[in-house]
């Protein structure tokens, strides 16, 4: 298992965004707008809402994050078994950056764009649809970067100090 690393972030990151993309392009070529799955998960979404960071432990919080269900979904409604697999190989190492950097207060922000996606998808927008979703991932990747850098430095002042430095 490689090390969370901004570079390795980065590159995960640029994988999804080429698998989601594809999917949406698998649409509209099949002129599919109608993801009953899609809309599903942002229904449950809307109706579960985030738990304070500071009142739940990083197991809890990264088991109650909804969000990677949409764009599994998303894929999965394209009814291409490869790029349904390929998706899967990566959905391991894309869980372990949102488990240590999911924070609720962005719980808002990712919703509405997830619901963007969608409608634009729906309105036959494929293009449009995936530009939202490159910004969508484009954002998230730097605020991935952003608590990585955080991260790392918390670990090094908590290791100096078990030295006694």
């Amino acid at each position: 298992m490689s090390e969370l690393s901004t570079n390795d972030c980065r590159n995960i990151y640029k994988v999804r965004e080429l698998i989601e993309c594809g999917s949406i392009d698998c649409l509209q070529t099949r002129n599919i707008r109608d993801l009953p799955e899609v809309d599903a998960v942002l229904e449950l979404t809307d109706k579960r809402q985030p738990i304070a960071s500071d009142h739940a432990n990083s197991i809890e919080l990264g088991s109650r994050n909804p969000f990677p269900h949409f764009h599994i979904k998303l894929v999965e409604s394209t009814g291409n078994n490869w790029l349904i697999r390929l998706y899967y190989t990566i959905v391991p190492t894309l869980a372990r950056y949102q488990f240590i950097c999911y924070v609720p207060d962005i719980f808002s922000k990712i919703q509405e764009e997830h619901k963007e996606v969608l409608n634009l998808i729906g309105n036959g927008e494929y293009d449009a649809a995936k530009d939202s979703l490159k910004r969508h991932i484009d954002w998230y990747v730097n605020f991935l970067e952003q608590r990585l850098v955080e991260k790392s430095r918390s670990d090094k002042k908590i290791m100096l100090a078990a030295e006694g430095k």
